[in-house]
């Protein structure tokens, strides 16, 4: 990449710590250039994309896992949390549509929009877990909601070292941004806490190495967080600069 000295402030350029001067264009035309692989390529095709923003790990996440399960062949079960009100101010939230209401369980209604919102707005715990269960991959004890709904138990793949538990359903307090009026609530959750793992933020990725790694780099908030990307990459070869994501 060639940086032009007289677009960079002072500010910027003490950031760097080493600069690259390349004396001759090394590409005339985009035809000159090498293709490079693709995320459609089969070492690519499975690997956790790094990217700048929880928003966008979510929507990979959900992208990819029907993608997953699709190129298996197989469903994907939908397991739903069980929730109520997280704290006793929170239960007058309720009783500006329901004024009679004095326990903390939440209106169905209200329960559908907490399970439409993305764990980016949930202190990242997903209201609905969408797994692609496999026999030979992962075993589970499915339950009921109170209104009826599948929820998740226990998680456990099995093959793992022995002493390793499976994952179980447990219960969290975890503000909940709403969609409509942007109002947060204290919200008790009861969920299996995992996410897909398709994509990951560049806060999580730290201290990763692999020798695939692909990385989304557009949003990152500065050049530390394009480093902290890279750095998850043991080769030249196995890393994958992804361009834009196509809004719409």
């Amino acid at each position: 990449m060639v940086f032009y000295f007289c677009t960079l402030s002072t500010k910027e350029w003490h950031q760097f710590t080493t600069v690259v001067i390349l004396r001759e264009n090394m590409c005339q035309c985009a035809t000159d250039c090498p293709a490079g692989p693709l995320l459609s390529d089969p070492r690519f095709r499975q690997i956790s994309i790094i990217t700048a923003c929880n928003a966008h790990r979510d929507a990979i996440n959900a992208r990819r896992t029907r993608e997953f399960a699709a190129d298996r062949g197989v469903l994907l079960h939908s397991f739903f949390s069980y929730d109520r009100w997280g704290k006793a101010a929170q239960r007058l939230y309720e009783k500006t549509i329901d004024p009679v209401h004095a326990d903390n369980s939440i209106s169905l209604k209200l329960q559908e929009m907490l399970w439409q919102v993305p764990p980016c707005m949930s202190d990242h715990h997903t209201g609905i877990l969408t797994l692609c269960i496999e026999a030979e991959v992962v075993k589970m004890v499915a339950g009921k909601t109170p209104c009826g709904r599948p929820c998740l138990e226990s998680l456990h793949v099995p093959g793992l070292p022995m002493n390793v538990i499976p994952l179980g359903q447990s219960k969290r307090t975890v503000s909940v941004t709403l969609p409509v009026s942007d109002t947060v609530v204290a919200i008790a959750c009861e969920q299996v806490m995992i996410l897909s793992n398709f994509a990951m933020t560049d806060y999580a990725c730290q201290g990763r190495t692999h020798p695939d790694n692909v990385v989304h780099l557009k949003f990152c908030k500065n050049h530390q967080a394009m480093y902290t990307c890279f750095s998850c990459s043991s080769s030249l070869s196995g890393t994958l600069i992804l361009g834009d994501f196509l809004r719409g």
